[in-house]
């Protein structure tokens, strides 16, 4: 272990005068008293940036306001033929999440088939690699959205939804957009496409039925290209995936 490689470690963590400190003590050791202080050293640091990982990580959780944390070490793709068919592709952006590659999935199927779960592992999983993630709703997006226009705060509540490198929408399907928040999501959605940030999002509606929610059929065509733009869709069908987890955990019991 070298004197070089401590003193770099320490200007990783932007602790510069210790750094300082550091290497004016250890110059004045004996070459075996030196290594002996560097390895501690070393420890110490490995000690430190394990702990602010783990603070980023719960930061960015908590930042993200997920009503229930689910992560996919816990879900049963052999559950049903079409999560099995999706476990590889699923796993492969799940474990390839970064800065540079932000996540764009879009879960469809009926409820109940661990659409949300897999949503919130993404957004775990971006969590751990730094990522700022914001979990909500469709009917929530609608409702701030209409009450800040109301209130001539609608550029602060549209920056809210745009901040996040990865916004997690859930339950597209439940709840109709007027032409008011239809226009203002159109917006949002412009927004982060624009600066292709990453999106994750659930529903229980096929792409051609999506005029059913929004105000205007042009304005619903626009906004599926925003959603499934780059995005890998994964449709769900088949047994319940709660009714699944129910049996396993009375199962479990017996």
């Amino acid at each position: 272990m070298n004197l070089e490689k401590l003193l770099k470690s320490f200007d990783e963590l932007k602790l510069k005068t210790i750094a300082t400190e550091a290497e004016i003590y250890l110059k004045q050791q004996i070459p075996s008293k030196q290594q002996e202080m560097i390895l501690v050293m070393m420890k110490w640091i490995e000690a430190e940036k394990a702990h602010r990982y783990a603070s980023l990580v719960n930061s960015r959780v908590k930042s993200a306001k997920f009503e229930e944390m689910k992560t996919v070490d816990v879900f049963d793709f052999n559950y049903n033929a079409s999560t099995k068919k999706a476990e590889k592709t699923f796993l492969s952006i799940h474990n390839n999440i970064t800065k540079t590659s932000l996540p764009r999935v879009i879960f469809y199927g009926d409820t109940g088939l661990g659409k949300t779960h897999l949503a919130k592992a993404l957004g775990f999983a971006s969590c751990q690699q730094g990522l700022t993630v914001l979990f909500t709703t469709a009917a929530k997006i609608v409702n701030d959205l209409e009450a800040a226009n109301k209130l001539h705060t609608i550029e602060i509540e549209i920056n809210k939804y745009k901040r996040p490198q990865v916004l997690i929408i859930d339950e597209f399907g439940y709840v109709n957009f007027s032409a008011q928040a239809s226009n203002l999501f159109f917006q949002l959605l412009s927004a982060r496409h624009a600066k292709k940030l990453g999106l994750i999002a659930t529903t229980n509606l096929a792409f051609s039925e999506f005029g059913k929610i929004f105000a205007y059929e042009a304005v619903a065509r626009v906004i599926v290209d925003r959603i499934v733009s780059a995005a890998e869709v994964f449709t769900f069908e088949g047994k319940s995936y709660r009714l699944h987890e129910r049996e396993l955990a009375k199962s479990r019991k017996q």
